[in-house]
């Protein structure tokens, strides 16, 4: 297996700029690694995520935590 690089710091803003105001509802994969997000987008966000926080970079939005124990 190759190496793995990076681990976090994942800029989640382009995303939410590009669709805000385009779409009727954002649906974003992410593990929350990431910095704060400044600001609320005007587009509602479901947060699927990888694994259970242990940090938000945001306090909006609906959160999903997919359970990857099968």
């Amino acid at each position: 297996m190759g190496e793995v690089h990076g681990r976090g710091g994942t800029d989640l803003t382009p995303v939410l700029e590009a669709t805000e105001r385009k779409f009727v509802a954002l649906v974003y994969f992410t593990d929350f690694e990431a910095p704060v997000i400044e600001r609320r987008y005007a587009i509602p966000v479901l947060w699927v995520l990888t694994h259970k926080p242990e940090y938000c970079p945001c306090d909006w939005g609906k959160r999903i935590v997919i359970n990857q124990k099968e």
